[in-house]
């Protein structure tokens, strides 16, 4: 992630306020990362409250996890891997981002 920046939460405020009509624009914001799998640009937003996806250009949430719902993370040789404390409704147990 990259560090805490003044100027970087008020854009992310704005990437935040636009998804799900705003649903996610009172989130406390911590960082970020662009990751870039298959020739997309997303951006993985870490708030106190969630971890975000989100496609770069179209601002398309991709999907998002409760923060108390992860159990670790860990970097990977071409990645990072989030594994969740309990499987989610369509059976995903951790998700793995290239970078």
């Amino acid at each position: 992630m990259k560090n805490y920046s003044t100027s970087e939460a008020l854009l992310i405020k704005d990437v935040l306020i636009y998804i799900k009509e705003g649903a996610f624009e009172n989130e406390h914001y911590i960082g970020y990362r662009v990751v870039k799998p298959d020739n997309a640009s997303l951006f993985l937003i870490l708030t106190e409250e969630h971890l975000f996806l989100i496609e770069a250009n179209s601002k398309d949430l991709m999907w998002h996890i409760k923060c108390n719902s992860i159990s670790s993370t860990a970097n990977i040789e071409n990645g990072i891997i989030i594994h969740l404390k309990e499987e989610t409704e369509m059976g995903i147990r951790y998700v793995l981002l290239p970078v």
